[in-house]
């Protein structure tokens, strides 16, 4: 059975903007548990304004606010350049994109797993019928 506890990624990127080098031996959860899914959507509307019609928002605005929220409550262990509203205040959108991509690998490679195990455990069962 794959493991749902948190997974080890390095990360490396230069900010396009200021040029920075920003590195890291993060540990990201592949998985959300319910609660944690329901404050990273209350940290995104948060970060919009809670607006009523999030088309009122502008669209660079709202991606940036669904990732900022999942790197938020997947990434459980950071680097200093990471803590509190660092991100946010970042000029370095880059950076932003390029980490929550990777941090949502980590889903998809867990997924996958998931998905290889069951066919395994499918095959297996068809042969012993």
């Amino acid at each position: 059975m794959i493991s749902s506890e948190p997974k080890d990624l390095d990360f490396h990127c230069v900010g396009e903007v200021t040029q920075k080098t920003y590195t890291g031996k993060l540990a990201v959860k592949p998985l959300l548990t319910f609660k944690e899914r329901a404050l990273s959507d209350s940290y995104r509307r948060n970060f919009m304004g809670n607006p009523v019609e999030e088309s009122s928002v502008n669209q660079m605005v709202q991606n940036l606010a669904v990732m900022l929220s999942q790197i938020r409550y997947r990434v459980v262990k950071k680097e200093p350049w990471m803590e509190a509203q660092a991100l946010e205040d970042m000029t370095d959108e880059n950076v932003i994109v390029d980490l929550f991509e990777k941090v949502m690998t980590v889903e998809k490679n867990y997924r996958d797993e998931l998905a290889k195990q069951a066919e395994a455990a499918k095959a297996e069962l068809t042969a012993k019928t």
